[in-house]
């Protein structure tokens, strides 16, 4: 059985963990929000989910397609690459 003492540990241990997540969630969606001013792939995807719903859902759309680019490079192993054809970035 724990004593007080690494109960305590552990508690704050698991509240740093969730406070990493938290930032990371954050950051993504900062980006999200940043990346169709940058990229016109994004823009133009971003615009398309905003038709269909509001500007969180089409923020949304645009935080997976950033995922999506990112798992892409790591599964890759390599650097990131944008090639642009007819109008879609690839990763």
């Amino acid at each position: 059985m724990l004593s007080v003492v690494e109960a305590c540990l552990q508690n704050i241990a698991n509240t740093k963990q969730i406070i990493r997540i938290e930032i990371a969630v954050h950051t993504r969606w900062e980006a999200a929000k940043m990346a169709p001013r940058l990229s016109p792939a994004l823009a133009q995807l971003y615009d398309q989910a905003k038709q269909k719903g509001n500007a969180n859902r089409a923020t949304l759309a645009v935080a997976r397609n950033l995922v999506a680019y990112l798992m892409a490079i790591d599964r890759r192993q390599g650097g990131f690459l944008v090639v642009e054809r007819e109008d879609r970035a690839v990763a």
